[in-house]
């Protein structure tokens, strides 16, 4: 059986940050409403590409639910605004150069890329409620198929 993750049924913590197109965005401003928060590695890598060409296609699903979506990265605001452009993005992708919210939400972890071991950004998402409470947590996750869950996820919310 999983564990509950720590941070599910807790409040989302606040933060505010800039997007694509360097607007401030706070989480705190998507209350009322059901919230989609994705934390990425790195926005041109296969499996970010994937989840987001995903995420994508199937906005208007997740906007029929009556959800937002937030996706955040270590990366560069002009970083972001490429891969948008690249990919379509109709969503606002956050950039946290700090980390500070990344450690706030705990998906900074130690990983190994071709047996070189770095600290990075763990592909989580979280669904958080319109009271803007964390109702589910997926951690590690896999691209391909992942958006099923968190439609399935936000039924629930």
């Amino acid at each position: 059986m999983k564990r509950k993750d720590p941070l599910q049924g807790r409040r989302a913590p606040d933060f505010v940050l800039r997007d694509q197109r360097g607007k401030s965005v706070s989480v705190r401003s998507f209350r009322g409403r059901p919230l989609v928060l994705c934390f990425f590695p790195n926005a041109f890598s296969p499996g970010c590409s994937l989840m987001t060409e995903d995420f994508t296609a199937k906005f208007r699903k997740m906007k029929a639910a009556g959800a937002a979506v937030l996706g955040v990265s270590c990366e560069t605001v002009e970083a972001h605004a490429r891969f948008a452009r690249a990919k379509k993005v109709p969503f606002p992708l956050l950039s946290d150069r700090t980390r500070r919210v990344c450690r706030k939400y705990r998906v900074v972890r130690r990983k190994v890329l071709y047996g070189k071991p770095f600290v990075g950004v763990e592909r989580t998402t979280f669904v958080i409620d319109a009271e803007g409470v964390i109702r589910r947590v997926f951690r590690d996750v896999e691209p391909k198929g992942h958006l099923d869950e968190v439609l399935a996820a936000l039924k629930e919310v």
